[in-house]
């Protein structure tokens, strides 16, 4: 698949199902429209970020690797790879999402284990856990 295609369809996509654009009237129909603008400003930085990320292919990846990867994506396994990944992805955000919580628990365990831990502290990782919290209930919302 182009990279190009790519990026222009995870793009497109990102809005899809949200809460934010279902509700009616003139809130509904702002949010829409930040949603169409905001998707018009990803595309415009499309060619930017595809030569950054040539850049980046370049440092990480050798061209014997680079050329073994393009022969795989040019197989029929190749193809449903890639076209299956967006899916799995997809799918996955809601499982990614629901771990988030545990990690901040974690990283506040480790973070008040380390360090003072004062009360703001605490409240700062409580204020991200229920924003991560959230963000994972929307996005066990959109996988249905």
């Amino acid at each position: 698949m182009d990279a190009d295609v790519s990026l222009r369809s995870a793009f497109s996509s990102m809005f899809q199902n949200r809460p934010l654009t279902m509700g009616g009237g003139d809130a509904g129909a702002k949010a829409r429209q930040f949603e169409t603008s905001f998707a018009a400003g990803l595309n415009s930085v499309i060619p930017e970020m595809i030569a950054g990320e040539v850049q980046i292919y370049a440092q990480v990846f050798t061209a014997q690797e680079l050329r073994d990867a393009a022969a795989f994506y040019r197989t029929p396994s190749g193809h449903a790879f890639m076209t299956k990944l967006p899916m799995v992805m997809r799918e996955a955000r809601p499982l990614s999402a629901s771990m988030m919580p545990k990690i901040f628990a974690a990283a506040e365990v480790d973070y008040c284990r380390r360090n003072n831990c004062s009360e703001s502290d605490r409240a700062l990782f409580q204020r991200l856990q229920t924003m991560l919290s959230r963000m994972g209930a929307a996005a066990a919302q959109e996988s249905e």
